[in-house]
């Protein structure tokens, strides 16, 4: 009889069990976002929708437990399972990535909150948010071991490769300046580049693991950030030959506590380039020298015989590939290590101010490019026409001028164009090849992508989220001809600045929207901001999800009109 009803407590708790694990699917949801590190927010859950709704159903359940006893799970499983589909309808969002990493961290929970229900019932759906935190630290020896060894597998395989390494990072405009640079490398190269934003040393490794070739020419990687010593980690891990800061801005400051902590971790990869080949100019000085001083052997007939030079050529060709067999000739032909963007007074500023030898692209820069003035005025027909056929550019190298034309539109992209142009020459590709395959550029999509869904503009812009894309798209924005509507969150880890930034969000739409809807809990700044430049207070809405924001502002949509989503608002932020 003892057996039987510890069998059913068993049961029972491994039935329940399941049910929380999937009431907990938003929290590691969250934990995935955060590269599995709860110190950088996962606090923040507890005051999400899904959190507090949970805590409720769990409260009420253990009232029930205590006062009914097991009758009341019935009623709590019925319940239960009501979220878990509400979770995965009414949101429609991504509960999270299916990797063999979640996979075992589910596992772990499970047993966690089978423990955890075996002692007391309802102990695990009280604690199941608690859980996966628990569960992390649990699997953390196990999860290092793998990612160690897979790193590692990485490392070798890009160490004995001879594709040129090149490391993108900033705090806006990575992977923009990634897909172009591609783009335009593959005009002459074989390139290879990480996808999507794979940008932490484990996307960066199954990239390298599962697509680096010996065919490769040039390996692009793009280098994330959210505290001191992540871009370090990953030039340590690559060894890049050139190096791409596209911008500096106060983007993670809540997770990288100042601005000049975020301004030093981004120079982490200028300082780690400097440092190489300072030592590889060194190298090559040596060899020089050692040349010169080794004298080859000639045989004596009567008087000494002159240095054949053709023998004196090939012993120095020799030499030198002796030296550093694994590289080409493309290796020794870049002409700066360094590209940076001159439009962003922080980042022009700071390279000044640490004389910092690169290229500089944009305004004043060597490359620059600069759209070429539509004289006709703006109307719905000149809308069409400029989302269709694309625009003409003028593209300056060093004062020689080149006109093309691409499907770019706002600012921000064709200063990713102007960094990824200089990146491109500085590795070998002729001002007329640049020009010729910027035309076949098109916008990164969800990163100030223009289209028309036959009756109104959506500028999507969802997956950026820093202050200077922002303003972009805004004057995106303001240069269509009809009705003008954002959907916006705002700036989120934006730390102590985040209500100063959000404020200045709100003028900046003030001055371009006729309606704007904030998701989100930034509103209240925004909205202030709003307010600051006389926009009126009946134009302005709140939603708790983009989705019920677009149903609000579509009693207002016109033939011809524009909708611009601004950053998109994190789930735990909900």
């Amino acid at each position: 009889m003892a057996r039987c009803e510890i069998k059913m407590e068993i049961l029972f708790a491994a039935v329940y069990s399941a049910f929380w694990l999937a009431a907990a699917l938003p929290a590691m949801r969250v934990l995935q976002s955060l590269s599995y590190r709860p110190e950088r927010g996962y606090a923040r859950i507890e005051k999400t929708n899904e959190f507090i709704s949970c805590l409720i159903l769990n409260l009420m359940f253990a009232a029930a437990f205590v006062l009914f006893g097991k009758i009341a799970a019935i009623a709590f499983v019925t319940v239960n399972l009501a979220y878990v589909v509400w979770l995965r309808t009414v949101k429609k969002r991504t509960l999270y990535r299916k990797t063999n990493r979640i996979l075992r961290q589910y596992a772990t929970n499970y047993i966690i909150l089978i423990l955890l229900s075996i002692i007391w019932l309802p102990l695990g759906g009280l604690l199941c948010y608690l859980v996966p935190v628990v569960g992390l630290w649990v699997n953390r020896p196990i999860e290092m071991l793998i990612n160690r060894k897979f790193i590692n597998q990485a490392v070798k395989k890009i160490r004995n490769s001879r594709a040129i390494k090149v490391i993108i990072t900033g705090s806006y405009g990575k992977t923009s300046v990634k897909n172009y640079l591609k783009t335009l490398l593959s005009e002459k190269y074989k390139v290879l580049a990480t996808p999507e934003s794979y940008n932490t040393p484990l996307g960066i490794a199954l990239t390298v693991n599962n697509s680096l070739s010996d065919e490769t020419e040039i390996f692009i990687a793009e280098a994330g950030a959210r505290q001191k010593g992540d871009i370090l980690e990953i030039c340590e891990m690559i060894e890049p030959d050139l190096g791409v800061i596209v911008g500096i801005a106060p983007q993670h400051i809540q997770t990288f506590g100042t601005l000049n902590e975020i301004i030093s971790t981004k120079f982490e990869l200028v300082n780690y380039i400097n440092k190489k080949f300072n030592k590889l100019n060194y190298k090559n000085k040596l060899e020089k020298s050692c040349i010169k001083k080794r004298k080859p052997r000639v045989k004596k007939v009567g008087k000494t015989a002159p240095l054949n030079q053709d023998l004196k050529s090939k012993m120095t060709c020799n030499f030198l590939k002796k030296a550093d067999c694994s590289r080409d000739g493309l290796y020794y032909n870049i002409k700066k290590r360094f590209i940076y963007s001159n439009n962003c007074e922080l980042l022009k500023n700071e390279v000044k101010f640490r004389e910092c030898d690169g290229l500089a692209c944009g305004k004043g820069g060597f490359i620059d490019i600069r759209l070429v003035c539509r004289s006709c005025k703006s109307s719905f027909e000149s809308d069409i026409l400029r989302i269709t056929n694309g625009q003409n550019f003028l593209f300056n190298f060093g004062n020689l001028f080149f006109e093309g034309k691409c499907h770019l539109f706002a600012e921000s992209e064709i200063d990713s164009l102007c960094v990824a142009a200089g990146a491109a020459y500085s590795l070998g590709l002729m001002p007329e090849e640049i020009v010729r395959a910027a035309s076949t550029i098109k916008s990164v999509a969800h990163r100030a992508e223009v289209k028309f869904n036959g009756n109104i503009f959506i500028i999507d812009d969802s997956y950026n989220c820093s202050t200077e894309s922002a303003k972009s798209s805004i004057t995106l924005l303001d240069s269509f001809f009809g009705k003008k509507m954002c959907i916006t969150p705002g700036i989120v880890e934006g730390g102590n600045l985040q209500v100063r930034l959000n404020f200045e969000i709100g003028t900046q739409l003030a001055k371009v929207c006729d309606w704007v809807c904030i998701v989100g809990p930034n509103a209240d700044a925004i909205e202030k901001g709003l307010l600051s430049e006389s926009f009126h207070k009946e134009n302005i809405f709140r939603a708790s999800t983009p989705e019920n924001a677009v149903k609000m502002l579509a009693p207002y949509f016109s033939h011809g009109d524009v909708l611009l989503f601004l950053n998109d608002v994190p789930d735990d932020y909900l």
